[in-house]
C-alpha cells in the first residue's frame, strides 16, 4: 500500500447525476476496500452483470472515511462455479495516487490496469534477510494488497498474526545444498484449500509450471545480486495457484505470465555478459480456469511508461505490459463475453517519459461475438501537475448514464475528514439526498 507522505488531503465532495439507474486499488493492490479475486457463490448471469461495471452505483461507500480517499470497486467478471466455488474478478481503485503520479517510473509505476487500479491476486512474500537459510526468514500473506504477517508455530506450520483459524503449511525441498520453499498451503475454517506457488522447483517453462513462483538469485548462502555467473535460483514470492473445495472435487486454477531478465555479470575473462540464469521481473495473471471448464483469459499489450534502471547488476522490477482485454470462454472455448480496457498517459511537470503514467480511460463490455455492446464506463483525471489532485480520478461516467464528480482539498488537520454527496433528479423533480459525515 502506498501512503501519501505530503500534506494530507481528502475527498470532500462527490456530485452524482443520475439518468435512470439500472461499482484497482496495486496488488495488488493495493489498499483495498473492495473485493478482489475471491471464491464464493455468485450469479450465473454474465453479460448482464456488466450493465454497470461499478456494481456499486452511487453511494457513500466510495469514500474511505478513515483516509478520506476515493476508493471504489468495478466488477469485471462474475462466474458461478461448481461445488460452491464461484469467482468474482473486480478492479479496485484507490485515489491516493498523487505521490505515485509525480515520481519516476524506476521508483514506482502504474499497475498493469492503470494508475490507482489493481486486482487483488493473493500471494505470500518472503523477507529473506539476504540469506538462503530459511531459519531467519519472515513471511507475509498479501491479502487485498495489504500484508498479514505469518507467525512461525513449529516446523513448517504458521498462523496469521490476525488470529485467523487457518492451517498454514510451508512446503520445502532440498535443492543445491539448501532447503528451499517451493509452495504454501492454507486450509481455511470451511475446509477450502488455497495453494500458493508451483509446488516444484521449475524454470519459467514447462507443462508443470503455472508461473506462480517468483525467483531471484542466490550465491551460496547469500541472496542478492552478484557479479559472477554462478548464481542459483531462489524463490521469494508464491502466487495463488489453486483454490480447492474440501473434498478436492472442484478446483479453480490460476496461471500467470512472467517476464524474466538477466543480470549483467562478468565471465572468467572479465567481460560483461548477461547472466545464464534469469530472475523474475514481473508477473501478470493471464488465465483462470473454473471447475466446470469455463475460463477467464486476460490478454496483455505493450506500454510506454517503464524506465529500466540500467545498472550493471541491479534487479529491475517493472511492467512492460498492460491488461487490454478480458475474455470469458465456456468449456467448448466459445467466447461468451469480451471486456476491453482503453488507456492514455499523463506526464508531470518534468515532461519526459520517465514520469509518464498509464491511466485507464474506458472499459467497454461486449457480447462474445462483439455484435452487442453496453455503454462504456469512462474515467476523467486531474491532469495539472501543480495540482495536489494530479493523477486522481476527476469524474466517472457510468454505463447507466450516471456521472460522479470527485474533488479533493488539502487539510490542515487530517482528522477533519468530511464528505458531501448529492443525488439530483435530472428531470428537475427536485429529488435531493445530501449527507455530511
Amino acid at each position: 500500500m502506498f501512503r501519501f507522505k505530503h500534506a494530507p488531503f481528502c475527498l470532500i465532495c462527490i456530485f452524482c447525476i443520475s439518468i435512470g439507474l439500472s461499482s484497482y486499488a496495486e496488488e495488488d493492490d493495493n489498499p483495498m476496500s473492495g473485493k478482489k479475486l475471491e471464491s464464493g457463490n455468485v450469479s450465473n448471469s454474465l453479460f448482464s452483470l456488466s450493465a454497470d461495471p461499478s456494481n456499486s452505483g452511487i453511494n457513500n461507500e466510495s469514500v474511505n472515511l478513515f483516509t478520506g480517499q476515493h476508493q471504489e470497486s468495478f466488477s469485471l467478471v462474475s462466474l458461478a462455479g461448481r461445488g460452491g466455488l464461484g469467482l468474482s474478478l473486480t478492479l479496485d481503485y484507490d485515489g491516493n495516487v498523487t505521490h505515485i503520479a509525480k515520481q519516476e517510473n524506476r521508483k514506482v509505476q502504474s499497475s498493469p490496469f492503470g494508475l490507482g487500479f489493481s486486482i487483488g491476486v493473493q500471494s505470500i512474500v518472503c523477507d529473506h534477510k539476504s540469506t538462503a537459510s530459511i531459519s531467519d526468514d519472515s513471511y507475509s500473506l498479501m491479502v487485498n494488497g495489504s500484508p498479514v504477517e505469518l507467525k512461525h508455530v513449529s516446523d513448517n506450520s504458521f498462523i496469521t498474526a490476525t488470529g485467523d483459524p487457518w492451517l498454514i503449511t510451508r512446503h520445502i525441498k532440498y535443492i543445491d545444498g539448501f532447503n528451499m520453499v517451493i509452495a504454501w498451503t492454507i486450509k481455511r475454517e470451511d475446509g477450502t484449500v488455497y495453494n500458493y506457488g508451483d509446488s516444484a522447483f521449475v524454470l519459467p517453462a514447462g507443462p508443470a509450471n503455472y508461473n506462480a513462483t517468483k525467483y531471484m538469485f542466490h550465491y551460496g548462502n547469500y541472496v542478492g545480486n552478484g557479479v559472477t555467473d554462478d548464481a542459483k535460483l531462489y524463490p521469494h514470492t508464491w502466487y495463488l495457484k489453486k483454490i480447492r473445495d474440501p473434498e478436492n472435487l472442484n478446483v479453480i486454477t490460476f496461471n500467470y505470465l512472467q517476464e524474466t531478465a538477466a543480470l549483467q555479470v562478468m565471465d572468467s575473462k572479465g567481460n560483461v555478459i548477461p547472466s545464464t540464469k534469469r530472475y523474475t521481473r514481473a508477473v501478470y495473471l493471464n488465465e483462470v480456469t473454473m471447475p466446470d471448464g469455463h475460463r477467464i483469459i486476460i490478454n496483455h499489450g505493450g506500454r510506454e511508461d517503464y524506465q529500466p534502471y540500467n545498472d550493471v547488476n541491479n534487479y529491475d522490477y517493472y511492467h512492460t505490459k498492460k491488461a487490454e482485454e478480458i475474455k470469458v470462454l465456456n468449456p467448448d472455448s466459445e467466447v461468451l463475453s469480451v471486456t476491453k480496457l482503453s488507456y492514455s498517459y499523463i506526464i508531470n511537470s518534468y515532461g519526459n517519459n520517465a514520469f509518464k503514467k498509464l491511466i485507464l480511460t474506458k472499459i467497454d463490455n461486449y457480447s462474445g461475438d462483439e455484435t452487442e455492446a453496453l455503454p462504456p464506463l469512462r474515467f476523467e483525471y486531474y491532469s495539472d501537475p501543480d495540482d495536489i489532485k494530479f493523477g486522481a480520478i476527476k469524474k466517472i461516467h457510468y454505463s447507466s448514464g450516471s456521472i460522479k464528480a470527485i474533488d479533493y482539498t488539502e487539510l490542515a488537520d487530517s482528522k477533519n475528514i468530511s464528505s458531501l454527496s448529492t443525488i439530483i433528479d435530472p428531470d428537475g423533480g427536485g429529488i435531493s439526498d445530501q449527507y455530511v459525515s
